[in-house]
């Protein structure tokens, strides 16, 4: 998969995906984010289907509604 430097990409955990989703409300998922390098203008947001924003801003992030979150910044090659 080819993904722009700043980009915020927004999955739910592997163990998760392979016990199945169906069992969980959408609100009670985690969720695993992952920064793709440093952003230009320092911030990066990404909106899920449901309404949720998870956010990254100068080195800090956040999830509307309290979700768990997973947090990965990868260094472009």
């Amino acid at each position: 998969m080819w993904v722009r430097e700043g980009s915020l990409v927004v999955t739910y955990p592997a163990e998760d995906v392979g016990r199945g989703l169906g069992d969980v409300p959408e609100a009670g998922r985690p969720l695993e984010a992952t920064l793709w390098g440093e952003p230009p203008l320092g911030r990066a947001v990404a909106r899920l289907a449901d309404g949720t924003h998870v956010r990254w801003r100068a080195g800090e992030w956040s999830v509307d509604g309290g979700r768990p979150l997973r947090t990965a910044v990868v260094s472009p090659v």
